[in-house]
């Protein structure tokens, strides 16, 4: 399960790379300091995914701790 979450986590970056939607350049630091779920007041979707949620998942993978095994989103 953790090769795969892997592989999907660099197909992820793939294809958001493909779309040129990679940024260089990270948002500002207040940018990562919301509150708000997915920092959505703060940073798009895929700023979101590529400076928050993908390397948060590959420092899970890189430390043998737990993947989350549930996930709720609701409003």
């Amino acid at each position: 399960m953790r090769n795969q979450t892997k592989l999907h986590l660099q197909q992820l970056q793939l294809a958001m790379q493909k779309l040129d939607l990679w940024q260089v350049t990270p948002p500002a630091q207040e940018a990562f300091l919301s509150q708000e779920p997915f920092a959505i007041d703060t940073m798009s979707a895929e700023e979101w995914l590529q400076w928050i949620f993908i390397p948060r998942m590959f420092a899970l993978l890189e430390s043998g701790a737990d993947l989350p095994s549930q996930i709720a989103v609701s409003p």
